[in-house]
């Protein structure tokens, strides 16, 4: 089943499959986190167990 939208684009181009799709939006969420993350969760962390005063 297809539908052709009237009013805008289509959300996907191309001929992917469903798998392409899949995989084109979990690639973000199963990558590897900025080093960012780690440090600012870190710091969260020692803020709430009292560890470091800010």
């Amino acid at each position: 089943m297809h539908a052709e939208s009237e009013i805008r684009e289509p959300l996907i181009e191309g001929n992917k499959t469903y798998r392409q799709i899949s995989d084109d939006i979990i690639a973000p969420i199963e990558g590897k986190a900025a080093k960012g993350w780690y440090t600012l969760t870190t710091v969260f962390a020692r803020v709430f167990y009292g560890e470091l005063v800010v």
